[in-house]
């Protein structure tokens, strides 16, 4: 996805660029400054010739002596065009200079060296694609060490519950266990499998959304239920947790994915559930101006964490106490970027956490004037 971002970003530089008329005569006047310097050194040149050939009299202009006129403007002649050939011979590579520095700066990045970098050059539409190829080198560095670091996540989150599976299996299989530990390793195999189940369906779903740039599958349907029908099926979580839950949703008519969008809420108000500890509350807010706001008193974030939620795998939690594979935000961004709407997080550690979504005035409106007895109260 940052890829095809970036590649959107430099598009769009480089088609500015090219649709800014204001910027190209800079470059043809550096070009026509740089032909008409070498003619002038040429013509001073063979004016210094032509002076000394003519003052040790090896050239005359009159008469017939030493060839006459037509020798003397022949000799001159091969003299302009072996100087004017020597100056472009000698100095035409310096106005290509630094084309031939990017050219080689990009078979590098061709072949995976990413910290390349081209140095500044006085031409300002040269220098500009400079810039943006600097730019563009250092994001490419920064998207291939996030994809090897999203190689390690994946394989570990996926190798953790097959060893578990396989070391539990090995333990059945021996006979010598009793029926309650055969009951219990039994069931860790059955929560094992599931969380690969799991697993493998997060990540196709999110990579079948990375692949797609707009949204499909779109109904009618009112914001405010979906959320109440979430709260619902997390009931037994927050419940058994003793947590209160506090929520007042306005009535608001969304036309979006229903599916996709209902991860978005399962997803914030788990993470509400998950890291918030026993006798805690959650607070669960919406207006009709497509604001959605899901607090919670858990344990909260440092900054560090916070910038660091959306990427796939990250889980601010090293020590994996809490349950989780890290893709569930993720997958929250990614919809949330699909719907045109952004996300806002707010939290302190010991203090909680705030998530705000914005939803894009586009695909909502208010269904209070529609059906006054939306109001009513949770």
């Amino acid at each position: 996805m940052k890829v095809r971002l970036l590649q959107k970003k430099v598009a769009g530089v480089q088609q500015r660029r090219i649709s800014n008329g204001k910027k190209v005569p800079s470059l043809v006047l550096a070009l026509t400054l740089f032909v008409f310097g070498i003619l002038v050194v040429t013509v001073l040149l063979i004016g210094l010739v032509a002076g000394a050939l003519i003052h040790f009299d090896l050239v005359s202009f009159r008469g017939e002596g030493h060839g006459g006129l037509l020798s003397g403007l022949l000799m001159l002649l091969t003299f302009s065009v072996v100087i004017g050939t020597s100056l472009v011979a000698m100095l035409g590579h310096v106005p290509l200079r630094p084309i031939r520095k990017l050219k080689r700066a990009m078979r590098e990045v061709a072949s995976g060296n990413f910290a390349i970098r081209v140095s500044p050059c006085p031409v300002p539409e040269l220098n500009e694609l400079i810039d943006d190829f600097n730019t563009m080198a250092e994001e490419l560095g920064s998207v291939e060490a996030l994809r090897k670091d999203f190689i390690n996540n994946f394989s570990h989150e996926f190798r953790t519950p097959i060893v578990s599976i396989k070391g539990f299996a090995k333990l059945l299989r021996t006979g010598t266990l009793n029926a309650s530990e055969q009951a219990e390793y039994l069931d860790i195999i059955i929560d094992e499998s599931d969380r690969l189940v799991q697993l493998s369906s997060t990540v196709l779903a999110l990579s079948r959304l990375e692949n797609q740039s707009t949204m499909t599958g779109q109904t009618t349907f009112l914001l405010d239920e979906q959320i109440r029908r979430c709260i619902l099926l997390l009931e037994s979580q927050w419940h058994n947790k003793q947590l209160q839950v506090d929520v007042e949703l306005e009535p608001v008519e969304c036309f979006a994915n229903d599916e996709l969008l209902r991860q978005v809420w399962l997803n914030l108000i788990g993470n509400a559930i998950k890291f918030t500890p026993p006798g805690g509350q959650i607070q669960i807010r919406n207006t009709q101006s497509g604001i959605v706001t899901i607090s919670d008193t858990g344990i909260g974030m440092d900054e560090q964490t916070r910038a660091r939620i959306f990427e796939k795998f990250y889980q601010g939690d090293t020590t994996h106490a809490v349950k989780g594979n890290g893709l569930g935000l993720a997958l929250v961004k990614r919809i949330l970027d699909l719907c045109g709407a952004r996300i806002e997080v707010n939290s302190e550690p010991g203090k909680g956490s705030s998530f705000t979504v914005l939803l894009p005035e586009t695909i909502l409106h208010s269904a209070l004037d529609q059906n006054p007895d939306l109001n009513e109260a949770w």
